[in-house]
């Protein structure tokens, strides 16, 4: 929420509000200078999307694209012929306020 203030008469309203993995799109019924009487304006703000970008060894394997916070639920493993898959390595819980690589951790299978 934007706290209310004053803006003097004619002055240019220009003010963007940030907020972390939120991308502003701007207010409703706003006009571009202050007029001589109150208003009250509505702002819009949508989360930001990023990837989750899933590596094999080294190499890209899957990528899913979550919301800001959203909770991740974990890509199923990906085989890879003689080794054993253990895990994705710090999937987080949501998703955080950028892009992040997520590591598979293998073993070589016994023969």
């Amino acid at each position: 929420m934007v706290p209310s203030g004053t803006i003097a008469y004619e002055t240019v309203i220009d003010y963007v509000p940030v907020r972390d993995g939120y991308v502003f799109e701007g207010w409703t019924d706003c006009p571009e200078t202050m007029p001589a009487a109150d208003i009250e304006v509505h702002g819009k703000m949508t989360r930001s999307e990023f990837q989750l970008i899933y590596r094999a060894r080294g190499r890209e394997v899957h990528t899913d694209t979550y919301a800001y916070g959203e909770p991740v639920v974990a890509a199923d493993p990906v085989d890879m012929p003689g080794f054993v898959f253990l895990g994705w390595k710090d999937v987080p819980l949501e998703m955080p306020n950028h892009d992040m690589y997520i590591d598979g951790e293998y073993r070589f299978a016994a023969n």
